[in-house]
């Protein structure tokens, strides 16, 4: 160690020097650190000790302006005490004023007895010493205990006026409406509020309010002033107002720049109307004209007279409620406000107090307010003639309806009246069918949604009775119409007098409702009418026109109002004088234009000026006549004994009328069986309506809106009775005239009618298209009852001409009277169905057209077009007819056809002996069916036998009965003998007869018939069985049109008819048009040589047979078409072409062949049990040579009133798309089946053929079904067409349990429209529904259901499933289920379906081999009840796979009772299930397809055993479908298909089973993940 070196010692001190000093560097730099932190804590309290100064200061400041501010309360409080008079003001019991002061209270009250007269509302204008608040509270008052009250008070104040800001301001005045509680406070904004009190409730008005002003003082530099004006009219201007000036004012009111005026118009009870005129130079700038109107909760009217005008017609209108007016003007502008007022309201109608007794015994006024009273001498006699009008009207305002409650109604007698009217609706818009017309009965309510309603009163000259009483009152919302208008309502119940419809004061709406109410003062002076003159003496449309078109009249019909049409007196001359036999009218002037000027004069005189040919008094006990006039009595054997069987007509026409009303003043009819009955004519069309109306004691009196009736007075063969008395009136008048009548009568049993006649005045050489010719006749009966006879017409022939501009031709129709059945149509001519559009129909001549027992007959002659009779035409008839009187009891006929009418429908007597001789010329046998008989048949008889010849008689008697009613007679003459014994009489009978020389028809149903002429007869007088569908083929070659006309026939007249249907030859399809031949319309001609004449009888009553005969018309030797016809009855067949029933191997372009298969129904047979079926076996159609058109055949079935169903057409547009020479159909099974077993097939080639070989050009097959429907379990239906229906059991009873599948395709369909048209099935429980289908989907998830609720469905797709399911309980009938669809030719679908239904009892195996894009859809339901589930085995599945991994499948499908899943799905099945796709060679990537070297070896489908995994299973019900979809992919594999096996289990244990999720579907396509087994 050195010297110089440390020692341990001295470096151990340094050591723990060192230590010390960093210990006390350490302590040092802790100081500090506490240090700095409470410098931070001091800085922290410096700063909030200096936020807690400036808090300090700002305290500081706000307790100055709090100083500030008590010291201006205190100005303003030391300024209030200066004047105790603005401290405190109090209105009581005053309805309304101005209170100016800084509090105040109002007290107010109303009782509903009170018999004050108040106005609809009071207003008080307040205010508080121009504070910016006033407070109001309302107080109970101390009737509040002791009855109910309401205070009905509301208050507006005025949020923002143009007052407030700059002098500049244009801010539009802001109010607001606000309700007053009871016991509440309410603050609103000031200085100025309205404080308005409704006093329209019934009930107890009390109000008891304190106001007081709040807040500061505001609009300290506005000069406020105030008007109130009361009255129901006045006027007020500015030059009236006191108002304060710059001159004269205080010192420190010069120093106002504003000056704010408030007018306050009040007392209406009504509507009032108020006008506003600003002076010249209008509203300065800084101005404001505000007026409110409708001071109502939420509905107020804000409107600014300085920018909108207020003059004239554009006046504003309040329903009871004041107006408000506010005015602002800025005084710095020097231009003054000058404006003139001008107000009025509507008189206030008369009403009732709520206790009231109302109106006691005057004959009508106006009456007003919200409800009301009327009681016109409820328990006193009435007068004779007596004609009362009341008008209500809702009043202040009009309300959405008004009830009218009837206390009382004495009247008795059906000739008076009370009812109700309406003209317009609320809106004031009159009634398109006004008068609408409500009869008041005792004790009933009723309701008019009207704008006033009238109640009218009204007795006759005869029986009287007591008066009425009746309530009504204002109900609904009020309606504040669009347009307003002033309403007028005048009385004038004068007997003579003038008035005039000029207003009394300005107008101040656009529009105006006046009424003048015509009524008389004395009951009895109006029993003779009235005579009312009106001249239009300013303005108001044409010259000529004496009411424009705002005026409407309605005149009384036998006290019953009706719209009228009033005509100038003379042309060019603005007058009109209106005959009214009652008294009372209406005129009603409703426009909307009250600036143009029109004016009308009124005057009223109590004669009754009848026009010429008035008065007609008839008693001449003449049955039946014309009557000409406006008013009269025809008189009858009038307290004499009129005959039995009487049917007199009277034409009684009254030609400027436009109405006639009938009363029988005196009767002596046989009050059950006797009597009067009255028909109009419809002039458009010619013919009678059937508003037959029958006028007796109990109905006495009538009314009809037309010129003229027929009358006719009926008699039966019972006990007698003496004539009448029938007075008639007619009303308005006929100012269009557009058809004229000219009328004949004849009383002569036997005569001709011919046209033209000199009778109908022909001298002008001209008809009229609008003239109506009717001629009747009816012939007066003699005591002697050997009088009474037949009327037999017979028609000579006519000529009807075609309209100018339309098929429509002259028509004539000819009725016969058949007693209280009057009228029947026994001919019209031209037949309306069997007119082409030539321009000349010809009628031939037939025999004896009618007979009937009732000796009255009329016709109508209608032209259509204006014939003149010319040189060439003079001689020309254009119809001519006779009508003869042939006794009953015996007499000769003669004729082709005839009918024995004898004492139908009454008794005839003992011993009667009644022979008529009947001859047919140029027959060999004569046809006799006993149509109607109602004789004693044990001992009573009709007998028919032949005569050899003249005067002799000779051959066997055939005795006619009800269960033998037909009989044939050899040779062209025989006897009818009637003969009676002396026992019980009965009624007589009808027997028709016809020849039978052109007879055709053996009962057979249907056939082929070329004869030109004859009668077609079927089952004549025997019952036909329900359901038939009888097809007959009518062709006489050569002709060129063919006539049919129905003869005689027994149908059930509501459901069975013949069909008839023609072929168009240049397409070879049935025409859609068909006509029904019935006993309504049995005569039709067809511009056609060939006819389709189908016989349809339904399910439900049976009737009998038919004779039909048809005549050929017309010849062409070389028609362009020809036909081959031919006609089956077989239940199966073969049909081929060429073949022995068409004829030799060769067909013509324009050959037409047509084959119709129609069956006989025997006893016992049911067809529902049994269709036909067809299935296409080959067919190869030739192209043209000219274009793409082919021969084609074409199916038809179900012939129905729409015409013939089309089932198939080959080829199909799809085959003939590529235009090829040939085209050949393969088979298809089960194309189409019927249940009628009716069908037609047409084929028609397209050029010249001829076969070479024996090879067919087409095949098809059809067959009875017997095997599928020996239980008629099933209905099985393929459909192929745009429409169809599928009819199963109608009309007859289904079984419990039934669970069927129909299959329905639609080739290329997009959507399928489903329609039940007739069920009977029970409606809870059993029902039908459809599914569609698609590939690989399946099922569609959406179902409908269809049944009575619900009958029409749209199903997507082409393929339909349609079930039908019935439940274990009750049964009903089945159902027919229409369906067309709409389809796309053009579109190319992706996949083609095979439709495949079976129904064997237990076992079915079925299998199909399929090809690329399509679907099999296979569907089984047993053909009889099955009791348990199928077991089902998928024998084979042998899929393909495309290279998206996408493979064919397989769905199986349960079938259940549920109408929210029928057909559930069970089982699915892909390539995954299939061994082959789970061989070890396969990869999973490589999802190509196969061929059939991954399958065992098999000769076919139905041998293969590739069953897949879980091929077999059972189902949950016995009925199943499934669907098998493939791939688009052809590839390898041969047999590509499944087969299956299934088998019905009868026990009641079912296996077990895996239930699958049926809520889950299959994708639309299966993506196959092929892995190799681990």
């Amino acid at each position: 160690m050195k010297d110089n070196d440390p020692s341990p010692r001295a470096i151990n001190e340094i050591r723990h020097k060192v230590k010390s000093l960093e210990g006390s560097v350490s302590q040092m730099n802790g100081e500090l650190e506490k240090l700095s932190l409470q410098n931070e804590e001091l800085e922290q309290s410096m700063l909030e000790q200096k936020t807690l100064l400036e808090t300090v200061a700002e305290g500081f400041v706000g307790m100055q302006n709090q100083f500030s501010a008590h010291g201006n309360r205190l100005s303003d409080l030391e300024t209030m005490t200066t004047s105790t008079k603005n401290l405190f003001v109090s209105s009581n019991q005053t309805c309304g004023g101005e209170l100016v002061a800084q509090s105040g209270t109002i007290i107010f009250y109303k009782q509903p007895s009170s018999e004050v007269k108040y106005p609809s509302s009071c207003v008080w204008t307040v205010r508080a010493n121009n504070r910016g608040f006033i407070k109001v509270s309302t107080h109970p008052t101390y009737r509040a205990s002791q009855t109910p009250y309401v205070i009905s008070t509301f208050v507006v104040e005025i949020l923002k006026t143009n007052g407030t800001g700059s002098s500049n301001s244009s801010q539009a005045v802001q109010t607001k409406i606000t309700k007053l509680e009871k016991s509440m406070h309410h603050v609103f904004t000031g200085p100025i509020i309205f404080i308005v009190t409704s006093l329209a409730s019934w009930n107890a008005i009390e109000l008891h309010l304190q106001f007081e002003g709040i807040g500061k003082r505001v609009e300290k530099h506005t000069s406020f002033t105030h008007k109130t004006l009361l009255g129901e009219s006045g006027n007020f201007s500015s030059s009236q107002w006191e108002s304060s000036s710059n001159s004269g004012q205080s010192d420190d009111k010069l120093n106002y720049t504003l000056d704010y005026a408030t007018i306050v118009i009040s007392n209406f009870v009504t509507k009032a109307y108020l006008q506003a005129k600003m002076g010249n130079g209008g509203c300065s700038n800084g101005s404001s004209f505000i007026i409110l109107s409708h001071v109502m909760e939420n509905s107020t009217v804000v409107t600014d007279c300085c920018k909108k005008s207020c003059e004239g017609t554009n006046a504003l209108i309040n329903y009871g409620t004041p107006f408000i007016i506010l005015i602002s003007k800025n005084l710095k502008q020097s231009q003054a406000l000058n404006f003139t007022l001008n107000w009025v309201a509507d008189p206030i109608y008369p009403s009732n107090t709520r206790y009231g007794v109302g109106l006691a015994s005057q004959c009508g006024g106006v009456l007003g307010g919200t409800s009301g009273t009327i009681m016109y001498k409820p328990h006193e006699t009435y007068s004779e003639n007596e004609r009362c009008v009341f008008v209500i009207v809702s009043q202040p305002r009009p309300t959405s309806s008004i009830i009218i409650d009837v206390v009382r109604n004495g009247i008795e007698d059906p000739d008076d009246h009370l009812y109700m009217m309406e003209l317009t609706d609320v809106n004031g818009e009159e009634l398109s069918d006004a008068p609408r017309i409500t009869n008041l009965e005792k004790h009933g309510m009723y309701e008019a949604q009207s704008r006033e309603v009238y109640i009218v009163f009204y007795s006759d000259s005869s029986v009287s009775g007591n008066g009425f009483s009746l309530t009504w009152n204002s109900k609904g919302d009020f309606i504040n119409t669009k347009d307003d208008v002033t309403t007028q309502f005048a009385i004038l119940n004068s007997d003579n007098g003038s008035a005039t419809n000029l207003l009394g004061s300005d107008i101040f709406t656009s529009g105006i409702h006046q009424v003048f109410v015509f009524t008389p003062v004395v009951s009895s002076a109006y029993h003779d009418g009235s005579h009312l003159h009106f001249n239009k003496t300013l303005g108001g449309g044409d010259e000529n026109d004496c009411f424009n078109k705002d005026w409407s009249l309605f005149t009384a019909v036998d006290g019953l109002l009706t719209k009228t049409v009033a005509e100038c007196d003379k042309l060019g001359e603005a007058e009109a004088t209106l005959q009214n036999a009652d008294g009372l009218a209406v005129l009603v002037r409703n426009s909307k234009n009250t600036d143009s000027e029109f004016a009308m004069d009124f005057k009223w005189t109590r004669e009754f000026n009848e026009p010429v040919n008035t008065n007609v008094f008839v008693n001449d006990n003449k049955c039946g006549g014309v009557i000409i006039g406006s008013k009269g009595t025809l008189h009858y054997k009038a307290g004499e004994n009129y005959n039995h069987n009487e049917n007199c007509v009277w034409l009684l026409h009254s030609p400027t009328s436009s109405g006639i009303t009938l009363k029988l003043v005196h009767n002596g009819f046989e009050e059950c069986c006797d009597y009067l009955l009255v028909n109009t004519i419809d002039p458009a069309t010619g013919t009678l309506r059937d508003d037959v109306v029958r006028i007796n004691q109990a109905n006495r009196t009538q009314t009809f809106k037309e010129s003229i009736v027929v009358i006719v007075f009926h008699s039966d063969s019972s006990t007698l009775g003496t004539g009448f008395s029938l007075e008639f009136t007619t009303h308005g008048r006929n100012v269009n005239r557009k058809y004229s009548y000219k009328l004949l009568h004849t009383d002569e049993p036997d005569g001709t009618m011919s046209f033209p006649r000199s009778e109908w005045d022909y001298e002008d050489e001209t008809t009229g298209k609008d003239e109506i010719y009717v001629f009747a006749s009816s012939a007066a009966l003699h005591e002697d009852t050997s009088d009474k006879y037949f009327t037999v017409v017979d028609w000579h022939g006519g000529v009807f001409n075609k309209a100018n501009d339309s098929c429509a031709h002259d028509s004539l129709v000819i009725y016969s009277g058949d007693g209280s059945r009057l009228w029947q149509s026994r001919g019209r001519f031209p037949n309306e169905n069997g007119t082409s559009c030539g321009n000349v129909a010809t009628v031939p001549e037939r025999k004896n057209l009618f007979r009937t027992h009732v000796s009255s007959f009329i016709g109508i002659y209608k032209p259509v077009e204006f014939v003149h009779q010319s040189d060439e035409n003079e001689t020309q008839t254009h119809f001519s007819f006779d009508y003869r009187k042939s006794h009953g009891c015996g007499g000769k006929l003669e004729g082709k056809f005839g009918e024995i009418s004898y004492k139908e429908d009454e008794k005839y007597e003992n011993n009667e002996n009644c022979i008529w001789r009947i001859e047919v010329p140029e027959t060999g046998n004569i046809f006799f069916n006993l149509e109607k008989s109602n004789f004693e048949e044990c001992c009573d008889s009709v007998t028919v036998y032949s005569a050899y010849a003249a005067g002799t008689s000779g051959g066997p008697a055939l005795k006619l009965t009800s269960n033998n009613r037909t009989a044939v007679v050899r040779g062209p003459r025989a006897y009818v003998r009637f003969a009676s014994d002396k026992s019980v009489t009965g009624h007589g009978f009808r027997l028709r007869f016809h020849t039978l020389s052109d007879s055709v028809g053996d009962n057979n149903c249907g056939g082929v018939i070329t004869a030109k002429k004859g009668v077609l007869e079927y089952k004549v007088g025997d019952e036909y069985r329900n359901n038939e569908r009888c097809i007959y083929l009518l062709h006489p070659p050569n002709s060129t049109s063919i006539t049919l006309d129905l003869i005689d026939n027994g149908f059930e007249v509501c459901c069975d008819y013949l069909l008839v249907s023609t072929i168009d030859p240049i397409t070879g399809i049935i025409r859609d048009e068909t006509v029904a031949i019935t006993g309504a319309n049995r005569t039709h001609t067809f511009e056609e040589s060939l006819l389709i004449i189908v016989f349809i009888s339904d399910g439900g009553t049976r009737g009998r047979g038919f004779s039909l005969q048809f005549s050929a018309n017309g010849s062409n030797p070389n028609p362009e078409y020809s036909y081959k016809l031919v006609h089956l009855s077989d239940e199966n067949g073969i049909i081929k072409y060429p073949s022995s029933i068409w004829g030799d191997r060769t067909s013509k372009s324009k050959e037409i062949f047509v084959l119709a298969s129609s069956l006989n129904i025997q006893a016992g047979d049911n067809i529902f049990t049994t269709p036909t079926t067809m299935s296409w076996s080959s067919g190869v159609f030739q192209k043209s040579t000219e274009s793409c058109e082919y021969s084609s055949i074409t199916f038809y079935t179900s012939p129905g009133t729409d015409g013939w169903l089309t089932r198939a057409q080959f080829p199909n547009d799809n085959d003939t798309s590529e235009c090829t020479d040939v085209i050949t159909v393969a088979p298809k099974r089960n194309v189409w089946n019927t249940v009628y077993s009716a069908f037609i097939a047409i084929y028609k080639p397209i050029s010249s053929e001829q076969n070479v070989d024996d090879s067919a050009r087409f095949r098809f097959t059809y067959e009875k079904d017997f095997e599928l429907w020996n239980r008629f379990w099933l209905w099985r239906c393929r459909h192929s067409g745009t429409r169809g229906e599928i009819s199963y059991k109608e009309g007859v009873s289904y079984n419990n349990n039934e669970k069927c599948i129909f299959l329905v395709e639609v080739p290329q369909a997009e959507t399928i429209i489903f329609e039940l048209e007739r069920s009977g099935f029970e409606d809870c429980c059993d029902y039908v529904t459809v599914s569609s289908v698609r590939a690989f989907t399946g099922v569609g998830n959406q179902t409908a259901v269809l049944k009575s609720s619900n009958k029409r469905a749209t199903v997507n797709g082409p393929v339909v499933i349609v079930t039908f399911f019935s439940d274990n309980s009750v049964t009903g009938n089945g159902f027919r289920l229409g369906f067309s669809a709409s389809t796309r030719a053009s579109r190319d679908h992706s996949h083609s379906y095979h439709l495949v239904h079976h129904s064997m009892p237990h076992y079915n195996e079925f299998s199909h081999q399929v090809g690329p894009n399509q679907v099999v859809v296979f569907a089984y339901s047993p053909s009889r009840e099955v009791t348990g589930s199928s077991q089902v085995n998928i024998t084979s599945f042998r899929p393909q796979v495309n290279e998206l991994c996408q493979s064919d499948t397989v769905l199986v499908y349960d079938v259940h009772h549920s109408e929210n899943e029928p057909l559930a799905l069970r089982k699915s099945f892909s390539a995954s299930d299939a061994d082959a796709f789970r061989n070890e060679t396969l990869a999973a990537s490589n999802c190509t397809e196969v061929d059939d070297d991954a399958f065992l070896p098999c000769e076919n489908m139905e041998e293969c055993q590739d069953a897949p995994i879980g091929s077999s299973f059972r189902l949950h019900s016995t009925p199943f479908v499934v669907v098998y979809s493939s791939v688009d992919i052809t590839g390898n594999l041969e047999l590509r298909g499944f087969a299956l096996v299934s088998n019905t289990n009868n026990s009641d244990t079912i296996e077990h089973y895996d239930v699958i999720n049926t809520s889950i579907r299959p994708s639309f396509s299966h993506h196959l993940h092929i892995h190799t087994p681990s």
